[in-house]
């Protein structure tokens, strides 16, 4: 199955690229989807996506076809051209 996953702000810089199409097995997780994109970068990309205990890192922000997700929503399976959109939390102050 073929997703397209988009990557902004430094996400963008690790990869080297905006967005790019992924294959992955069908019934792909999204926390599956995730570690798949993490471990294909190297230690920069795991630290910025994956929390140190497992799951999503509170630093970051996940949208899936437009829609905002939460940790709850991790194990939602993947659909063929889902679009996965990662993107670092940002704070103001």
């Amino acid at each position: 199955m073929k997703i397209t996953a988009k990557y902004y702000n430094i996400i963008r810089d690790i990869a080297r690229k905006p967005e790019e199409t992924l294959e992955l097995p069908g019934e792909t997780s999204v926390a599956e989807a995730l570690t798949t994109i993490a471990r294909r970068y190297g230690p920069p990309m795991e630290r910025l996506l994956l929390a140190p205990q497992g799951g999503k890192s509170i630093y970051l922000s996940l949208f899936l076809n437009g829609q905002r997700l939460a940790d709850k929503d991790l194990p939602a399976i993947l659909e063929p051209d889902d679009e996965l959109l990662l993107m670092p939390a940002i704070a103001g102050g």
